[in-house]
């Protein structure tokens, strides 16, 4: 199976979660305003938690990471590159449109993180071990883990 249909699989099949800044429901009114403050005041900050998360899993769980171009449909492969060039894709890729990063964890049960520019982390089907160090990773970046 290639990458993009395995993508495509975990993204339509797998449970899903984000990571993000505003918990799924929040009692102001003007949520969305939140999020654009957040995004427009917090993206170095932001794309830091996401990068120290990302490396993470990476360090702990054999991994293939790709770098999506929709608007040229073409795939990087950075499985064999450093962190720093892995934060300053994080980065890129949120203040950008047109690009996604997709990080495959190969273990018995494959999972994936999917990052683009809507300021968020989705991570589909991880396990059950996955999911706690996902929700003590997010608690420690004071960011929200919940389901999508």
């Amino acid at each position: 199976m290639d990458y993009l249909s395995k993508i495509n699989q975990l993204q339509e099949h797998g449970e899903g979660y984000s990571i993000d800044y505003l918990p799924l429901q929040c009692l102001d009114e003007r949520y969305d305003d939140l999020e654009v403050t957040n995004f427009e005041n917090r993206l170095e900050t932001f794309s830091e938690k996401i990068a120290r998360i990302a490396r993470t899993f990476m360090r702990r769980y054999g991994n293939r990471v790709f770098l999506h171009e929709r608007s040229q449909d073409k795939c990087l492969s950075l499985c064999k590159e450093g962190a720093d060039l892995i934060d300053q894709t994080i980065k890129s890729i949120l203040e950008k449109e047109q690009t996604s990063l997709n990080i495959i964890f190969e273990n018995t049960k494959d999972m994936l993180f999917s990052l683009d520019s809507f300021c968020q982390l989705n991570i589909y089907n991880p396990d059950e071990e996955q999911l706690e160090l996902l929700e003590d990773l997010a608690a420690e970046e004071n960011l929200y883990l919940k389901r999508i």
